[in-house]
């Protein structure tokens, strides 16, 4: 009976040990450092209930891990190439996911977002140009090809646009058959205007 009524002091002790280093937890407290406590009330079995102050230990295992992760979606953000290009599209999208999913504390930690919302930024403008061009193009009335204004726009359009943009052009076939065909009735008319 005296070893059990020791064993309990003893638990007792290393509970109150652990009360008190949870309640002195610093708000930026390592992960690492969390884990050790927590291994520590585990070590003590069927005494855990002693520890009456283990949620702050939860709260705190929590916000670290959420600072963790805003961290990683940090650190992605910085990553993300200089030249905005389409083709990083997806990969904005997925950092924008992932940040979606951070708790609180996580969302806290990446104090970068705003470079993540100007890069999109400049993604929607660029996705707006190549929708315009695509809009052009089907604007073009090959019926009314005598000045050929709408084609040369469409081309100047295409022109100016970065590679990454004109892949995405899913009309380009049909300026080109404009461009072939206003070709053809030009021709057509020089050679009625040498009759």
């Amino acid at each position: 009976m005296e070893i059990e009524g020791k064993k309990y002091q003893e638990a007792m002790l290393k509970a109150r040990d652990i009360n008190s280093r949870i309640v002195s937890l610093k708000i930026n407290e390592s992960l690492a450092n969390l884990m050790e406590l927590n291994s520590e009330y585990e070590a003590l079995g069927n005494n855990k209930e002693l520890v009456d102050k283990y949620y702050l230990l939860e709260e705190a295992i929590t916000r670290a891990y959420q600072i963790q992760d805003g961290l990683r979606i940090m650190e992605r953000i910085d990553k993300l190439p200089t030249n905005v290009s389409l083709e990083y599209l997806s990969l904005v999208e997925d950092i924008y996911y992932d940040y979606d999913l951070l708790g609180e504390f996580g969302k806290e930690a990446v104090l970068n977002i705003k470079s993540l919302d100007s890069y999109m930024e400049e993604l929607n403008e660029r996705m707006d140009d190549v929708e315009l061009l695509k809009s052009k193009i089907k604007e073009i009335d090959i019926a009314e090809l005598h000045e050929g204004n709408d084609i040369a726009d469409a081309r100047t359009m295409y022109e100016l646009l970065d590679s990454d943009q004109q892949v995405l052009v899913s009309n380009y076939q049909s300026l080109l058959e404009a461009e072939k065909e206003f070709l053809r009735i030009s021709s057509l008319r020089e050679n009625v205007s040498l009759v």
